[in-house]
């Protein structure tokens, strides 16, 4: 029987101007549930049937980002130690629950601290039983690269996007335009709609989980390069934080790389 292994890697760095980091991240349980002070690097190689990996980022231009994308993070983490193989009827339907969840407890933590605007992005992927089902709010995307071709499989919940989508004037818009879908929306302003996907993986895939501090100084064009140039994912991910740190962005980096590996074989003995 096919059995599949994921091999993940982090690097979660505070870029060239921000003091501190508001981006966080999931890795299949692999690093401590904390606010990010430092620089981070994580790697991770999981045969588990049930695996979680995520990317959140938190919005630099409201108060206790940081926070919201700690809670994004703390409220996954407790669905990915709680769920059980016989409870994981419709992993799309947890997904909701888990939108659902966080974003209530980001608005609870906006009351508590008494701030009129919070939030958080959230790029998460869910590995079950063969299938990779991703769901995305805000700007952080979750990218397939497959035979040297890299394709978004997420979509940006941005005033920029919707503006091309409904052809309208892209001048009207700049290149950091503000979200439409994030964590942190209170429900009687509107109810979030995460984006929601499903995918099955081939051996070899890579998966690239990504704030917009990657995005917003590389290109699809420059990633795709740089993964098909690169012959590990480790080598990939550490081109492309060079890279995004050489072109002086503003913002938190994220890159989270993850690779497939089908059909391997147990060792034993």
């Amino acid at each position: 029987m096919n059995k599949v292994k994921i091999i993940a890697i982090v690097t979660c760095n505070k870029g060239n101007v921000r003091r501190n980091n508001q981006d966080n991240f999931l890795l299949n349980g692999a690093h401590r549930i904390v606010k990010l002070t430092e620089d981070v690097d994580c790697r991770l190689e999981s045969k588990d049937e049930f695996q979680m990996y995520a990317v959140f980022d938190g919005m630099g231009g409201e108060c206790y980002g940081d926070e919201a994308a700690l809670i994004s993070n703390q409220v996954a983490e407790y669905y990915r130690k709680n769920l059980k193989d016989k409870e994981i009827k419709a992993a799309s339907r947890y997904l909701e629950l888990y939108f659902k969840d966080a974003n209530n407890k980001i608005c609870e933590m906006m009351d508590e601290k008494k701030v009129s605007a919070s939030g958080s992005t959230a790029a998460v992927i869910w590995f079950y039983k063969d299938l990779f089902y991703g769901a995305n709010v805000g700007d952080s995307r979750i990218y397939l690269f497959r035979d040297n071709r890299l394709e978004q499989l997420s979509i940006d919940h941005t005033e920029q996007a919707l503006m091309e989508k409904l052809h309208l004037d892209k001048g009207q818009s700049g290149k950091n335009s503000g979200l439409t879908q994030y964590l942190g929306i209170r429900p009687e302003e509107m109810v979030i709609e995460p984006y929601y996907f499903k995918l099955r993986p081939k051996n070899k895939d890579i998966l690239l989980l990504c704030s917009d501090g990657l995005t917003g100084c590389l290109d699809n064009e420059a990633i795709c390069q740089v993964l098909a140039s690169s012959k590990s994912i480790e080598i990939a991910k550490n081109r492309l934080l060079q890279r995004s740190l050489k072109a002086k962005g503003k913002d938190n980096i994220t890159i989270m790389l993850l690779e497939v590996r089908k059909g391997w074989l147990s060792s034993i003995g």
